[in-house]
C-alpha cells in the first residue's frame, strides 16, 4: 500500500458566481502551499538523516 501527499481535498460542487470561485481557488492554492510545505520538510528530513549517516562512515 503507497501514501499519497499529492491528494487535495476541495469542494466538490462547481462555484455558483465569481466569490465562491475566487474562494475556490485560494483555498485550493493554500492546500497546495502546506503540501508542497510538508513534502520539503520531509525531503529535508531525508536529507539530514543521510549526511548523519554519512557522517558515521
Amino acid at each position: 500500500m503507497t501514501s499519497s501527499t499529492t491528494s487535495i481535498d476541495f469542494p466538490l460542487r462547481e462555484p455558483r458566481n465569481v466569490q465562491e470561485l475566487a474562494d475556490l481557488i485560494q483555498d485550493t492554492m493554500m492546500q497546495i502551499q502546506e503540501k508542497f510545505g510538508q513534502m520539503s520538510d520531509s525531503i529535508m528530513k531525508r536529507i539530514d538523516y543521510m549526511g548523519q549517516q554519512i557522517d558515521g562512515l
